[in-house]
Parts: C-alpha cells; structure tokens; sequence
C-alpha cells in the first residue's frame, strides 16, 4: 500500500523495507491495533476514497477493551493532523480493498489454524480423562462431537487454499465464512469436552477461543462476508466465477 502512494510514500517505503521503521495499516475509529505503540508511521484508508499515510505521534490512538486481552484494540482519531502522503479517489480504492481482501484471506488461515489448534488439545484431553474407569474419549457424543469440528475444519480448508490462491472477492468471502464457523465449530465442542474447566483461566483453550470470536468479527464480520456469498448465489455470480 504505501507503494500505491508513489513518490511522496517512497522514503517511509524504504525505512521500512530497510526494518527502521514500522508502518500500521489501519481504518479511522475503531481497529486493532497491533504493533500501533511501536509504529513509526500509520496508513490510515477505507473512508472518503482516501489515503492517507501519518506520523504515529500526530494521531491519537485510545485503548480499548477487547473480547481477546491479548490483542491490542484502540480508536485512532485524526483530527487536525496533516499527512505526510495522500492518495484520493479509484486508485486508493483499489489499493484499500486489495489490503481488506489480503487481511480477509491471512484471518481465515489463522482461525484455520485456531480451530485445527483447538481440536487437537479436545482430542488430547478426551483421551487423558477418565470418568468411571474409562477416557470419556470413548463416548459416543463426545466423539461425534469433535468429528463434527473434523468436518468442519477439512471443509473448510480448500475453500481457504483457493480464496489465497485466486483473490477472488466471492472466494475471499465464502473463506471467511467457512474458516469462522469452523473455528466457532471448535471453540465451542472444545469447552464443552473440558466441562467446566473449559471456562476457567487455567486453562488454555481459552486464549485460542477469544482469539477466534475476535477475527471472526473483524473485516465486517461473518454476517458482512455471509450476505456478500447469499446475494452472489441469489443472482448466479458465484457459479460464473468458479466455472
């Protein structure tokens, strides 16, 4: 994205490729915002067809609380401050919603590797406990349970390869939904096998859970991405795409 800004985001591209500098890219309002307290620069886009790159110390960034207390979640404020480099109109479009597609894409991986993650400690831990002499592995339910996330998760997978391997916007979409709802999948029979335990601090199943409620909500959401693949198969675009 600073590429997209040609000369005026030249310096701060080079800083950067040469590791003297941190740039976050980032929305106005509401984000995460990641490495933020040691970013040099921000790359602000997504509203009024711009963007707009700034220095970290003309831009108020307000933490706030986060449903994941390992993820850093803030409010970015603007205000009068000016940038360094300004994209306007198609152009900044363009190079916005490829960084939105890209993030969309590098999510769903990671909450295929959360639900992947998540499945293996259930499936541990069914094996390891014993209720009446016997692993509660053994159990009908519990294994229809974690084979229902199996399921889930090896469905889930391709669509997730195809969505990286062609950026296709629909793709990207049905990615989303399909690495969320397996990785909710997951979280969700995962706890259940723990019991009670599941809730608890102790242990840690619960840092991959949050981890995977907080990115399933980022990039508009599962709702967002869901409606964008229902309205696609309402009027034939899905099937065009992927003939």
């Amino acid at each position: 994205m600073l590429a997209a800004l040609g000369k005026l985001g030249e310096p701060t591209l080079q800083e950067a490729l040469a590791g003297s500098a941190q740039v976050l890219c980032a929305a106005p309002g509401t984000t995460v915002l990641g490495n933020a307290v040691f970013a040099q620069y921000l790359l602000l886009g997504g509203s009024d067809e711009e963007l707009a790159l700034y220095r970290s110390t003309d831009i108020s960034l307000t933490a706030l609380e986060s449903v994941d207390p390992l993820r850093r979640l803030g409010e970015i404020a603007v205000s009068n401050a000016q940038p360094i480099a300004r994209m306007t109109g198609d152009a900044a479009v363009r190079a916005w919603q490829g960084a939105r597609s890209r993030s969309t894409v590098f999510n769903a991986a990671q909450l295929l590797g959360l639900a992947s993650r998540m499945l293996e400690i259930a499936v541990a831990y069914a094996l390891e406990r014993k209720q009446f002499g016997r692993a509660i592995g053994s159990n009908q339910a519990v294994k229809h349970s974690l084979a229902d996330v199996m399921v889930k998760l090896e469905f889930a997978r391709p669509v997730v390869y195809a969505a990286a391997a062609t950026m296709a916007p629909l793709r990207i979409a049905h990615a989303a939904v399909a690495a969320a709802d397996a990785a909710d999948r997951a979280a969700r029979a995962a706890i259940q096998v723990h019991g009670a335990m599941g809730y608890s601090w102790e242990v840690d199943l619960q840092f991959y859970a949050k981890r995977a409620w907080a990115l399933a909500g980022l990039n508009g959401g599962r709702s967002a991405q869901f409606a964008a693949v229902h309205q696609s198969l309402l009027h034939g675009e899905l099937e065009a795409q992927w003939a």
